[in-house]
């Protein structure tokens, strides 16, 4: 709704928006390009990744561009312990 709003509201066209976040938005983006597919023209994670348990499969059609790295302490790729 927020995509379509925006759309409307200032005439961008629906192949220009794109979901990105950082961080916890990154795992945001994730989860819906997995579990909505291609609502947004494409999906911008960045320092993000997929919640566990990660899901088998991903909805088809979600083009997306991740960005990590490698050093990061706060939110590993390969993840961490929460609370612990």
């Amino acid at each position: 709704q927020v995509a379509e709003d925006a759309a409307l509201r200032w005439d961008i066209p629906s192949d220009n928006i794109f979901a990105g976040g950082f961080s916890l938005g990154a795992s945001l983006a994730w989860d819906i390009a997995c579990t909505q597919g291609p609502v947004f023209a494409g999906f911008l994670p960045h320092s993000g990744a997929l919640w566990e348990p990660a899901p088998e499969t991903c909805a088809a059609g979600a083009r997306l561009r991740q960005v990590h790295g490698v050093d990061d302490t706060t939110f590993p790729l390969e993840g961490r312990e929460l609370g612990g």
